[in-house]
């Protein structure tokens, strides 16, 4: 298990966890949330998951960080509804040139 930055470790001990072991990421997530409510990000939640799999955020594959934005927002926003075939693909978002009409 790779280490989590300054504030996230404080806020798992501030839940009763210890940064260095804090068992399954998504609990942790959870009771984070319970705890500190929209102050805990998707970020955060990236950060746990890398952290369990001994990683750096930015090596979780695109899938997992699919999975996890939608973990988050549903969390987050228990009233928000997905629409089927709503999702990227690839990630990729276009910038469009300013249209002055």
């Amino acid at each position: 298990m790779t280490e989590v930055d300054a504030i996230l470790a404080d806020r798992l001990r501030s839940v009763g966890l210890d940064p260095a072991a804090f068992g399954d990421p998504g609990d942790a997530w959870r009771r984070l949330q319970e705890s500190f409510g929209r102050r805990i990000t998707l970020i955060d939640r990236y950060a746990l998951e890398a952290a369990h799999r001994g990683i750096h955020p930015e090596r979780l594959e695109a899938d997992t960080r699919t999975r996890l934005q939608a973990e988050t927002l549903r969390a987050q926003y228990p009233d928000m509804e997905f629409t089927a075939g709503s999702e990227r693909s690839d990630g990729a978002i276009e910038v469009a040139a300013y249209d002055e009409r």
